[in-house]
């Protein structure tokens, strides 16, 4: 049932990315940047020298929005922003270095330029907010006691849509940080340029209403309301102090026959759930 769920944030996340064409960039820069540190032992060994406090989260740095959950994706990001100045660091000293082929100067100068761009900072920011969010909710889905109800009163919460509704008009924390250093032209000590060709920016409106589409669509269809409001009647912390009798039998016979039980047996076991306040299945 998790997997499922997090299947489904997953394609919804993964269709979010579709319609904001500048995420496509912002993504293959950390391919590249995961290419460089998971290919060069060399590259690593030289990250450690120079900055050994953040070489173990820069050794968690993958790749973004492919296969692995959104927890991944956030962790890569997160890890790059704890990361962020010992990175453009070791980029200046080995773009710096004659030593080193044009060629791969040249690159390594490209991802330090990057790393200074104000677009590429507040980009970060965007994608660090909205995948921290995500993050949290398929953990939540992903732990090994999650049950059915549970499932369904997250994400019938609406708390994790509605925040990226919001976040159309207000900034979050990492987006925030990011904007008010771009305006001060200093990130975490670096100064930020202004290059002549500047990143696209993402549209964060745009963005965040296309997960609160894709997700709305794909967590919550509504063909599957009703199944959803059937599910609610064995959330115990939705009963009301006194219950008829017949308190959810109805839903709970809808359930049988979605998931091809004999709905007598149940009604009776849901009967004694009820007498014994919810507590009789966990014995």
């Amino acid at each position: 049932m998790a997997h499922c769920f997090n299947h489904r944030l997953e394609l919804s996340v993964h269709d979010a990315v579709k319609a904001c064409c500048e995420i496509d960039h912002f993504k293959l820069f950390f391919d590249s940047l995961y290419a460089l540190y998971s290919q060069s032992p060399k590259a690593q060994r030289e990250l450690a020298d120079c900055a050994a406090e953040v070489e173990c989260e820069v050794r968690r740095i993958g790749r973004i929005l492919d296969v692995r959950w959104v927890a991944s994706s956030f962790r890569t990001l997160f890890a790059v922003w704890k990361s962020y100045a010992a990175l453009h660091a070791k980029f200046a000293q080995r773009a710096s270095n004659t030593k080193c082929d044009s060629r791969e100067r040249s690159k390594i100068l490209g991802f330090q330029k990057k790393f200074q761009n104000p677009s590429f900072i507040k980009n970060l920011g965007i994608m660090l907010d909205a995948l921290q969010e995500l993050s949290e909710l398929s953990l939540a889905l992903q732990k090994t006691d999650v049950t059915l109800p549970t499932a369904q009163r997250l994400l019938s919460r609406q708390i994790y849509i509605e925040v990226f509704a919001a976040r159309k008009c207000n900034e979050g924390y990492h987006y925030s940080y990011a904007c008010h250093a771009v305006k001060d032209k200093v990130f975490f000590g670096i100064t930020v340029d202004e290059p002549g060709c500047r990143d696209r920016e993402i549209n964060r409106a745009q963005f965040y209403q296309a997960l609160y589409d894709s997700i709305n669509a794909r967590l919550l269809p509504a063909k599957e309301h009703e199944i959803s409001n059937a599910v609610a009647v064995l959330d115990t912390k939705r009963w009301q102090k006194e219950l008829s009798p017949e308190f959810g039998e109805q839903e709970v016979k809808l359930l049988c026959s979605k998931f091809g039980l004999g709905f007598s047996n149940v009604k009776n076991e849901f009967r004694d759930f009820k007498d014994n306040e919810g507590t009789f299945w966990h014995r």
